[in-house]
């Protein structure tokens, strides 16, 4: 049933009481296009950047591109829709304008109330008759009407960040808050973030983004300095295409850890958290993992002559053979290391300087395919595994294969280069070409003699596929698709994949990313371990802190070059911080994380405790750290 609003300025009111007897009311004000709630007694109610449309620069006659509100529409249409098990507030925008066009599609919102309490936002568009838009920022970010001193933002920066109020304008957060942050990124590794109204359990939200894929977070400065946080939607070859959403729930005695655990009984729920133990199951390789210390050992570090780099990066690197590789295992074995991987970067033909998505042949200043293939069996005579770094996003112009029909075309139909990285002038492989340059390069290395244990497919688990316009359009959907096809061609090959980053995406495949850092705005938490502590393994720079990869039961990793790989026989403190990172990471490699928390008030004494009671406390000042495993305790410093 649709009741229409007699006129524009009326203000439009849903509500519910949920099984608990909690009302909640959503109060929307058409003249200042926001939003109140109450939940209880608490109030909430829009704040920070109002919503904007982005434009492409080649659609927009305004300078650089337009940005428009949606209080430009000349026509704007409110009213309530009233259905079984919930109530609905839509807003209808059309004859939006930059001052020079109008926008080629009718804009609908609509703020969904279900009877439980939970409230759906959600925007699609109609009549859309060409392609203009880059993105729609909506619905404006959520604030609490009497904001606690203490109230703070939980977002999936990094590994998490708290961040509290008036810290926005402070260096760091401002840049992060000003940028917008694809979900799947570093630093929006996961579809959710929330607000708190103090310290402990107190009143709050959870938002959880519905349709993660073409969308990012985008965050504005609220009153108090608070950091806010909405939903960016990206546009879908140029236009917003199908229906997004993101829900909110609310909640009287939430905090970042009880935050983390509704969003991953979510994932539990959506059949998309997949554990440790699944995906040992699918891979067993990956069982090999368990406890396992990561080294990343650069073999041929090279920029190629038309990089940007060339005569900036002035990194010397010598050449690391694949001969002085396999001594570096052997020698690790003979100093009592039991377990290793070793990840091979820059092994192609050319090295770190390009020929991705096709490496090969093998780099022959290293050993060639007879070198490579000896060196796995040496590992293999150790006990150790192999791992290679790998690209298939990247689409060098120097790779034997290059063809631009399977290049990604931007949205003015031309192919997009770049020359940023090491191996030059670039474009960016389809998503829908990357599966047969992954069976090209496999066959030939099996063929050569040559099965890697691990394979680190760089970009993909922190960078969304990109779509392609021109004639032959692939949405970003679609590429996701793609790559998921080449985690299980890895699959079926016996091969487990990992991440080089933290990213957000294809988890449910990964295996290991191979470093999480800590967030460097706010109060760094562990968010994503609280979520997927018990789904992937993680590495933590063994070399650097000790502590962190303690608190968090992360596995340790270390970085070689041909200069630095009799490591090992100069550190045995080395050796220790090794085997302390070990042994508590193949205890509790497939135990929930089920809280964390700050001891102190200075927040320099933390604690995590897991599923089967195993608690880790560690004091950054001291340098100490304490391991309870029911009643017995054990210390390190």
């Amino acid at each position: 049933m649709i009741i229409k609003c007699n006129g524009e300025n009326k203000k439009l009111n849903i509500q519910c009481v949920n099984e608990n007897g909690v009302l909640t009311v959503v109060t929307f004000d058409p003249l200042m296009l926001s939003y109140r709630i109450q939940v209880g007694n608490v109030l909430y109610e829009t704040s920070g950047k109002k919503p904007f449309i982005k434009l492409l620069k080649r659609y927009s006659k305004a300078l650089g591109g337009g940005t428009i509100s949606f209080e430009t529409a000349l026509v704007r249409h409110h009213y309530i829709v009233q259905e079984y098990g919930y109530s609905m507030i839509v807003s209808e925008y059309s004859w939006l304008h930059d001052g020079f066009l109008m926008l080629p599609a009718l804009i609908r919102t609509g703020v969904k109330l279900y009877n439980n309490g939970v409230i759906r936002f959600y925007i699609e568009a109609q009549q859309e008759t060409d392609e203009y838009l880059e993105s729609i920022t909506w619905p404006q970010a959520i604030n609490f009407v009497d904001a606690d001193t203490h109230a703070y933002s939980f977002e999936p920066i990094n590994q998490g960040a708290m961040i509290f109020d008036n810290l926005y304008d402070t260096d760091g957060v401002k840049y992060v808050g000003d940028c917008p942050r694809p979900i799947g990124s570093t630093l929006a590794n996961m579809a959710m973030y929330g607000r708190v109204n103090g310290e402990g359990l107190r009143d709050g939200y959870l938002a959880i983004v519905d349709t993660p894929v073409d969308a990012a977070l985008y965050s504005s400065k609220g009153y108090s300095g608070a950091f806010l946080t909405t939903t960016m939607w990206k546009a879908s070859l140029g236009k917003l295409g199908y229906r997004r959403s993101v829900t909110y729930r609310f909640y009287s005695n939430l905090d970042y850890n009880s935050a983390a655990k509704l969003y991953r009984n979510y994932l539990i729920n959506t059949d998309s958290f997949v554990s440790i133990d699944e995906k040992i199951a699918r891979t067993p390789v990956a069982a090999d993992l368990i406890g396992c210390p990561v080294v990343n050992a650069t073999i041929n570090y090279s920029v190629a002559d038309n990089s940007d780099l060339a005569g900036v990066d002035t990194t010397s690197v010598p050449l690391f053979t694949f001969d002085e590789a396999a001594s570096y295992a052997e020698k690790a074995s003979k100093r009592g290391v039991e377990k290793l991987t070793i990840q091979l970067i820059g092994w192609g033909e050319c090295g770190t300087a390009g020929k991705n998505p096709y490496p090969l042949p093998v780099c022959n200043a290293a050993g060639g395919y007879a070198g490579l293939k000896a060196l796995q069996e040496r590992l293999k005579n150790c006990g150790f595994k192999l791992a290679l770094a790998d690209q298939y996003r990247d689409f060098y112009q120097n790779c034997v294969y290059y063809d631009e029909s399977k290049a990604v075309v931007g949205t003015d139909g031309k192919v997009i280069y770049s020359s940023c990285n090491e191996g030059g002038k670039q474009a960016y492989l389809r998503a829908d070409a990357a599966p047969e340059f992954v069976s090209r390069v496999y066959d030939e290395l099996a063929a050569n003699g040559i099965v890697p244990d691990y394979v680190t497919a760089g970009s993909f688990v922190d960078t969304v596929a990109d779509e392609s316009c021109g004639s032959d359009p692939l949405t970003t959907v679609k590429g996701m698709q793609y790559r998921a096809q080449v985690a299980d061609i890895f699959a079926d090959r016996k091969i487990a994949l990992m991440g080089d980053t933290l990213g957000g995406l294809l988890l449910d495949k990964v295996v290991l990313l191979d470093h999480i850092d800590l967030a460097e705005v706010g109060q760094s938490i562990p968010l994503f371990d609280l979520v997927y502590h018990d789904s992937v393994f993680v590495t933590h720079d063994a070399q650097q802190d000790v502590l962190h990869g303690i608190l968090y039961a992360r596995l340790p990793s270390l970085k070689i070059t041909a200069a630095t790989a009799d490591i090992f026989s100069k550190s045995a403190q080395l050796l220790n911080d090794i085997d302390s990172l070990s042994n508590l990471a193949s205890e509790l490699y497939n135990v929930e994380m089920v809280s964390h928390k700050f001891l102190d008030l200075k927040r320099r004494i933390e604690q995590t405790v897991f599923a089967n009671g195993t608690s880790v406390t560690v004091d950054f000042d001291a340098k100490s750290c304490v391991i309870e495993k029911g009643t017995q305790t054990t210390s390190a410093s």
